[in-house]
């Protein structure tokens, strides 16, 4: 069954929904991002599994703080103490001017923060609002209050200087701008711990901002989106050889893959943001994390034995690894719009990398 018509997801973010954004272990918590990817995957009758499994890791919402109001609203930015103030903001916009229009602002205001929670913020949100799409409850709008709320508390931005407007005006393939990335020397790029912390390193990198605002994400932003999914799918099988770099390159697919989804609503000067977000976040994500040590590159596989999308979903699913999980539902959706096979092998590194 479509997981976003299933009766029992709602009952889950209900569940959901009275607990912080954060594990007890300060770990975003995956868990409103991986029930729908299993619903999407026709795996949603594992999701309460996975809930019980985590929740003796639950956090409860802290109290509110203060109502943000339009003269505290840039204050409130990026702090997380903030994010019950923020769930009844949003829950409020949305319920009296329509998720959409909500969603379509907001999305725009925080794509320059694309990196927030290491891409956390805009993945949930994307997972929300693919849900929303296939049917507007009072639980799903709730979800999307809560993904914009961890979003906005947790907001943060590139270190250093970033471009002021998220239309970028560039003329390169964004295949060439990746491939030409100035990356943080070798030594300094971390292959454990935190993500976000590893993105810190981006800071010290001349002329990041620049080389990356010259990526053309001009033309049609569906086609666009496409592109840029594939360019990360590309380079997730290129780089990934430990568990580690499996989890940090996840980040740069299922970030591009929720841009899709947000711009399937959104208008294109809020598309052509998130596009930019997104690529950003990618590149920031090579910059600063490629092993220093590639894989050898393997022979394509023109054909894997049970590769089909039942299979691999349920290998995914069979790791426990939230990552494996939401890399194989993007991979799969992919390759179902488009045939690209590079989204299937990157489903089997993906799984192989956590079960070796």
């Amino acid at each position: 069954m479509n997981a976003l018509a299933h009766p029992a997801y709602d009952s889950l973010l209900d569940r959901l929904h009275t607990c912080a954004p954060n594990l007890d272990n300060g770990n975003f918590n995956h868990l409103p991002m991986v029930i729908e990817a299993l619903h999407a995957l026709g795996l949603g009758y594992r999701a309460p599994a996975w809930i019980a499994e985590e929740e003796s890791r639950f956090l409860p919402v802290m109290g509110p703080v203060e109502p943000i109001r339009a003269d505290n609203l840039a204050a409130a930015l990026g702090q997380r103490t903030r994010f019950a103030d923020w769930v009844i903001y949003f829950a409020d916009e949305i319920e009296t001017q329509g998720w959409i229009p909500v969603l379509d602002r907001w999305a725009r205001r925080l794509a320059p923060g694309y990196i927030t929670a290491a891409v956390h913020g805009p993945v949930r949100t994307g997972h929300a609002v693919r849900a929303l799409r296939r049917a507007d409850t009072l639980s799903r709008r709730t979800e999307l209050a809560h993904a914009l709320a961890a979003w906005a508390a947790m907001y943060r931005t590139l270190p250093g200087r970033q471009p002021a407007s998220g239309l970028r005006a560039g003329s390169r393939p964004l295949r060439d701008v990746l491939e030409t990335l100035p990356l943080v020397e070798a030594r300094h790029r971390p292959q454990s711990g935190s993500i976000s912390a590893g993105l810190l390193q981006i800071a010290g990198l001349d002329g990041f901002a620049a080389h990356i605002a010259g990526a053309d994400l001009s033309g049609d932003p569906a086609l666009r989106a496409e592109a840029l999914i594939e360019v990360f799918l590309d380079l997730f099988v290129e780089t990934i050889s430990t568990p580690y770099s499996m989890v940090v390159f996840t980040h740069a697919v299922t970030g591009a893959s929720a841009a899709r989804e947000m711009m399937a609503v959104t208008g294109e000067r809020t598309g052509r943001a998130l596009l930019a977000g997104a690529f950003g976040a990618g590149c920031a994500l090579k910059a600063a994390f490629l092993p220093k040590t590639l894989p050898e590159a393997l022979p394509a596989r023109t054909a894997m034995p049970d590769d089909s999308a039942q299979h691999l979903s349920r290998r995914a699913e069979a790791t426990r690894d939230d990552h494996a999980v939401k890399l194989t539902e993007a991979a799969l959706g992919a390759y179902l719009r488009t045939g690209n096979r590079t989204a299937i092998e990157a489903s089997v590194r993906a799984i192989e990398a956590v079960s070796a």
